[in-house]
């Protein structure tokens, strides 16, 4: 298996370059959806539902999240706040834009609600 690894991210492009044994990768994070973290393992969901594994240190991962401008929803997921389309408060679930459903931790929620709010109030009224 390719072992692949997140080298450098730059915030003015949002160009990420990802290191693998063979090829240097390029990709955007406005192209992600979704990062999901396991136990072992970051994967990344591009909008293309392709799915990159990624090796990063847990501490790697939530810089990486960080840095991104990701939302933490979840122990496990982190979502791309311009691919949100619904937020069902009720079963704590998000709809993102590839139609997938992804749990709202209970603990993530507040947090989860006030970027909405932010990225709403950002928004110009037309």
């Amino acid at each position: 298996m390719n072992t692949i690894h997140i080298i450098n991210y730059n915030p003015e492009t949002h160009n990420i370059l990802l290191e693998s044994d063979d090829a240097i990768i390029t990709t955007n994070s406005k192209d992600i959806f979704m990062v999901e973290k396991t136990d072992e393992n970051t994967f990344v969901l591009f909008e293309n539902n392709e799915r990159v594994e990624i090796h990063n240190s847990e501490n790697e991962y939530l810089e990486f999240i960080q840095k991104i401008g990701f939302i933490q929803i979840h122990p496990t997921y982190a979502v791309n706040p311009e691919k949100i389309r619904t937020f069902r408060t009720k079963t704590l679930e998000i709809e993102i834009d590839n139609n997938h459903l992804i749990p709202v931790n209970e603990r993530y929620k507040r947090n989860l609600i006030n970027s909405i709010n932010r990225l709403k109030y950002n928004l110009v009224s037309l």
